[in-house]
């Protein structure tokens, strides 16, 4: 998709957001993020099949053409790192701090076992410990927000 296109998908979902928004009710048991990425997804494709030639719209490999879209799994990758990033940064008062530091250092750094081991004053097992420790709270925090 060039930047034209994207301009392009923005200022349709945008206006779909203007009208459909209001309507939108809030169901504990669905997700508003599924709802719209869903609205983000449906004007993608209304955008490309726009750009499909008269003459191909009714070939059989037409429909094809549209299903997997990338972008779709970008979007559920995007929206699941900054839910996770963000849970993390209110979690992040529940630990002590050289706790904290050694598994941000670990999971979202991405930096060697033994580098945070020495930087924490840990050993590696009790940095591995303190991750798990983490992530199952993170996990128990997260769950009915994935989609």
């Amino acid at each position: 998709m060039n930047a034209d296109d994207a301009a392009d998908l923005v200022q349709d979902v945008l206006a779909k957001l203007v009208v459909q928004l209001p309507k939108f009710t809030y169901d504990r048991d669905k997700s508003f993020h599924g709802w719209l990425r869903t609205l983000a997804m449906n004007g993608r494709r209304d955008l490309l099949k726009k750009k499909v030639p008269a003459s191909m719209a009714n070939h059989p490999s037409a429909a094809d053409a549209f299903v997997p879209d990338p972008i779709e799994s970008f979007i559920e990758r995007e929206y699941r790192d900054r839910l996770a990033v963000q849970a993390m940064k209110i979690l992040r008062a529940d630990f002590q701090p050289r706790t904290w530091q050694a598994v941000w250092d670990l999971v979202v750094a991405g930096k060697p076992v033994a580098e945070v081991a020495d930087a924490a004053g840990m050993t590696r097992e009790a940095v591995y410990a303190a991750k798990c420790r983490v992530l199952a709270r993170l996990r128990r925090e997260l769950q009915g927000l994935w989609v």
